[in-house]
């Protein structure tokens, strides 16, 4: 066997690769060998069919899977021992595999294209300025949340007619266009507050009463079918039914009476806090606030430090190389068109995670077990328990771990936050750190623009 590499750009290379007798005669023969000790074929005791009448019969499909099986070992050992790092996987060009006489020849020929990931050695220093945004809570954050809380523990009370701020209990069901009930048509229990619906569906239900109905367009009153599909929580195959004409009736109109701000109030929502009066509770609101806003402003300050370490090392990717990789190993078919729409996102993507792999390496930053469970921890809120002293607690812990243990792509997220947070903490360390404090809004509005 022989593996010759040949440049054919910058990032793009072609292995050329020559599978001869000696590499599969052996386990070939081997193959044949147990076939025949298997083989019951009429004429034949079992175990004395002839090598000959194996060959013919199974040969051809034998040689086939032993070369393909040395083929794909011997690219992927070639790569490793070569230490030959590459973007995706390595192309088999089918025009070249086509050329080999799987009925005559003894010796195989294929080529694989690579793209080759250039060679990059980024440095964490001052040189590098990251923004990161502080977070405080305005005074229409702390009154919003207070108003939720009052709502959340309050009570509901019936009413005839829908007005301002209540909530609706009513029945969605899909009329004809003569809007008589459609047999067979969607028919669901629904809930939503007024508040939330668009000025259309507003100015719709406003004074309607209890047992009536508002029938209207989907299509006309929602710009968006998501809108709808969200609203009226709908799932599965009955998204595809959404459209045309529905009523709502109203089933129950709730008016919601606040909780009183009370001693009784303060416990039930923050019950380690010993709040004993409505300043000490606006005091707790606006420390939820802030650290709500700062776990996302935290997130942002990562994609901050990709586009300014990106900016520093910029790094050239085989366009076309990729985009073809991208089309052979999508799970559903894409046209050009369609790589070509998302391909600048993609590789924006594609240039931090060659970064980023090489600054884990560069920093030696490893995750280990008690990471990934402390991890865990703090995602479903119980970042502060001693499992030793709360037994019930790491049961549910172990629970939890063990539902994630049970999906890749659940662990994977699980260590790329791990990682997230220590890349974070490094880039903290070691490069400029821009402070901005904002407002959530403010904070928005400027992330948008960017």
């Amino acid at each position: 066997m022989n593996i010759t590499k040949t440049d054919t750009g910058n990032l793009t290379a072609t292995l050329k690769l020559e599978i001869v007798p000696e590499d599969y005669k052996d386990k070939l023969d081997e193959t044949l060998r147990s076939y025949k000790r298997k083989a019951s074929i009429p004429g034949f005791r079992p175990g004395k069919v002839p090598f000959g009448v194996i060959n013919k019969m199974y040969g051809r499909a034998a040689l086939i899977d032993e070369v393909h099986k040395i083929m794909s070992d011997s690219i992927y050992n070639y790569i490793e021992e070569n230490n030959l790092e590459i973007f995706g996987n390595p192309i088999l060009n089918n025009d070249t595999a086509k050329e080999n006489d799987w009925d005559n020849a003894v010796s195989f020929t294929f080529d694989f294209d690579i793209a080759l990931i250039p060679e990059l050695d980024p440095e964490l220093d001052e040189s590098i300025e990251i923004t990161k945004f502080n977070i405080k809570a305005d005074k229409e954050d702390v009154e919003k949340y207070l108003g939720d809380i009052r709502e959340r523990y309050g009570k509901f009370e019936q009413t005839e007619e829908v007005g301002e701020g209540q909530f609706i209990y009513g029945e969605l069901i899909e009329l004809n266009d003569d809007k008589s009930e459609k047999e067979d048509g969607l028919r669901k229990h629904v809930s939503f507050w007024v508040r939330d619906l668009n000025d259309k569906m507003q100015k719709l239900i406003k004074g309607v009463k209890k047992e009536e109905k508002i029938e209207f367009d989907i299509d006309k009153i929602f710009s968006e079918k998501d809108e709808a599909i969200e609203l009226f929580r709908v799932q599965g195959e009955d998204t595809e039914k959404l459209n045309g004409m529905y009523a709502v009736k109203m089933v129950s109109i709730m008016n919601i009476i606040p909780a009183e701000l009370n001693e009784e109030l303060f416990a039930k929502v923050f019950p380690d806090k010993g709040i004993k009066n409505e300043e000490e509770l606006r005091k707790a609101i606006e420390e939820d606030i802030i650290g709500t806003y700062n776990k996302e402003a935290g997130h942002q300050f990562f994609y901050e430090a990709q586009d300014s370490i990106k900016e520093k090392y910029s790094l050239e990717i085989p366009g076309d190389f990729l985009k073809k990789w991208l089309k052979q190993n999508s799970e559903k078919e894409l046209s050009d068109e369609d790589i070509e729409k998302g391909f600048d996102s993609y590789a924006e993507h594609l240039k931090w995670q060659v970064i980023e792999n090489k600054l884990i390496k560069k920093y030696e930053i490893k995750a280990g077990q008690d990471e990934f469970r402390q991890h865990i921890k703090e995602l479903i809120g119980m970042g502060h328990i001693n499992e030793e002293e709360n037994p019930e607690s790491k049961a549910q812990i172990d629970q939890v771990i063990q539902s994630v243990a049970q999906k890749e792509d659940d662990i994977k997220r699980i260590y790329d936050g791990i990682y997230e947070q220590k890349l974070i903490s490094l880039f903290k360390e070691k490069c400029s750190i821009k402070e901005k404090t904002a407002t959530w809004k403010e904070f928005l509005n400027l992330v948008q623009k960017n």
